[in-house]
């Protein structure tokens, strides 16, 4: 049986397999907690979510958010500034968190999707460090493996096993449990972004999504790509642009630092429905603004074709039906429009499957704030 996704914990302590076959043995018979945070640690933004079950009913009942200092991930990570930033993050949730689960993102983690013959879940989880070998160039003993199987494929040949492959660093897991210790915080386990995505938008709903969806998670530097058909996570991919393509192209068009940039961007930033007919009745900053966030939003989408390209490729009787935005790029005035004539199907921001109910502070959901809310569900969902 393969080690369940994101329980990196017990392999990067140096655990023997005996005492790993006997921790997730103990872990079924275990209660759910009933209380688990997430936190999102993302480039320009920490993010926490704070989940509560109650009666089998999952709910949000606080969250907090803190900024990213700059160039905390210049080189490694500089754990001490970012363990200050982090535990402000927490108490801005505004309720005690002790345990949290997190993920690590962009192109630290590795991942690949992986066709091999149908073959009994132990003798894949040992062909899995051959395949690994043969599709990542990384010495294995520099990385955490893990796996997940998909599901199975019929071609004409012969039947398929499809798995997702996902290696992270060991030097970064060392240096992400490091973080949440010198925070004062437990870190459960390490998961995967995707698969938090996927606890949103389809493992929290009663009734799974029907059809093809793909989820767009459009991060600061990093947008995550995912497929979902009929609710199960089908395909992914991670793509290094995201919403600081934007900011770039408005400090260039305006001659300002990236930061003064980055707060145009949110408090102005919008991208107009018909550029060609408003031109000539809308202010002409408007139009200039307009003008440049189309500019680096431009990059985004051109990923994003690709991305829907190479899946298709792959996928000819399954396309993809609509997409469902999240991230603080789903945050943009007029993304949705604009996405929505750029990719030929209907673009909406996704809404998860568990209520949001506001915390001390005041604030409810914002899309920015699914990928936290996915990793706060690991163990209530999937």
């Amino acid at each position: 049986m393969p080690l369940r996704l994101g329980e990196w914990s017990d392999s990067w302590r140096g655990a023997g397999a005996v005492t790993r076959v006997l921790k997730r043995w103990h872990r079924r018979f275990l209660p759910q907690r009933t209380v688990l945070a997430g936190v999102d640690i993302g480039t320009r933004e920490i993010r926490v979510a704070r989940i509560k079950v109650a009666g089998g009913v999952p709910e949000v009942v606080a969250i907090g958010r803190f900024p990213t200092p700059p160039d905390v991930f210049s080189d490694g990570i500089r754990l001490e500034k970012l363990a200050v930033a982090l535990r402000q993050a927490v108490q801005s949730a505004g309720a005690e968190i002790r345990e949290a689960v997190t993920a690590i993102g962009g192109n630290k983690v590795i991942i690949r999707h992986i066709r091999m013959p149908v073959m009994p879940d132990k003798e894949i989880e040992s062909a899995i460090r051959w395949e690994a070998g043969q599709h990542i160039p990384v010495p294995l003993e520099e990385l955490v493996l893990q796996h997940l199987r998909l599901r199975e494929e019929v071609t004409e040949k012969a039947r398929q096993v499809h798995v997702l492959l996902v290696a992270a660093p060991l030097k970064t897991v060392h240096e992400y449990y490091n973080l949440f210790q010198q925070a004062g915080l437990r870190l459960i386990a390490i998961d995967l972004q995707v698969v938090a995505l996927w606890r949103v938008f389809a493992g929290s709903y009663k009734v799974p999504p029907a059809g093809t969806v793909a989820v767009l998670n459009i991060g600061a530097a990093a947008t995550q790509f995912v497929v979902l058909r009929d609710g199960k996570l089908v395909s992914t991919r991670t793509v290094m642009v995201g919403g600081d393509t934007v900011t770039e192209a408005l400090a260039k068009t305006y001659g300002v630092e990236f930061a003064t940039a980055q707060r145009m961007k949110e408090e102005e930033g919008e991208i107009l429905a018909v550029p060609e007919e408003v031109a000539a009745t809308a202010e002409p900053a408007k139009v200039q603004m307009d003008f440049a966030i189309r500019a680096g939003v431009g990059e985004l989408v051109r990923e994003v074709k690709r991305s829907m390209s190479w899946y298709q490729s792959q996928n000819r009787e399954n396309p993809v039906e609509r997409v469902i935005l999240c991230g603080g790029g789903a945050k943009l005035k007029g993304i949705t429009a604009f996405l929505t004539g750029e990719l030929g199907i209907p673009v909406d921001v996704g809404l998860p499957g568990v209520r949001v109910r506001a915390a001390e502070s005041g604030d409810g959901y914002d899309p920015s704030l699914a990928l936290a809310i996915g990793l706060a569900l690991r163990g209530v969902v999937g």
